[in-house]
């Protein structure tokens, strides 16, 4: 049976940046109903890791994306997503993509040095992959970030700066969670 939000306008908020940037970190932060661009990952990319736009269904991903933004559930695999007042969706190329990016009505970049991500991957990754697989996979992200993460940060509405994991920038994560209770009945968890 397919749910319907019957709540005025659903709004997407999209979180973009590079691998261990802190986009998670920043989603729990705001709360809410959270979406990966994992979901939408092809099923014949490998798993492990994001590394390149092609890998991303963009066409289901804007279809799933216009169905909870018109107040429908969608199903995708064994995942049910719900349409709620606000939809937090992220990864690393989640409003890389024209289409995807209109969609959205807050894009917001989490921006971070490549050296402070990199440690992040390796501590995050290291106990279950070899560090040279690790490596090699830095060495082809750092491509794609210049070419497909980097300009997003450019149409972003707001940039978040994150070098420590505490998201030093209150003031932004206050103004998103200002922003959600604005469109949300519930309105943003407390943190």
């Amino acid at each position: 049976m397919e749910s319907v939000n019957t709540t005025n306008t659903v709004k997407i908020i999209a979180i973009g940046g590079r691998a261990g940037s802190g986009r998670k970190t920043l989603a729990n932060a705001i709360g809410g109903n959270l979406i990966s661009q994992e979901t939408f990952i092809l099923d014949n990319a490998p798993k492990r890791i994001l590394i390149h736009p092609h890998l991303v269904n963009n066409r289901l991903l804007f279809d799933t994306l216009t169905a909870l933004k018109n107040g429908k559930d969608v199903v995708i695999g064994d995942k049910t997503l719900r349409s709620t007042p606000v939809i937090l969706f992220e990864g690393p190329f989640a409003f890389s993509d024209n289409e995807v990016a209109n969609l959205c009505d807050l894009k917001i970049y989490v921006d971070c040095d490549s050296d402070t991500t990199l440690a992040r991957i390796i501590a995050r990754d290291f106990k279950d992959n070899d560090l040279y697989e690790i490596l090699g996979q830095w060495d082809t992200s750092k491509y794609v970030f210049d070419q497909s993460i980097a300009p997003m940060g450019k149409r972003a509405d707001i940039v978040i700066p994150n070098q420590d994991r505490k998201l030093s920038d209150r003031a932004g994560v206050n103004l998103i969670k200002s922003y959600i209770r604005m469109h949300s009945d519930n309105g943003a968890r407390e943190v």
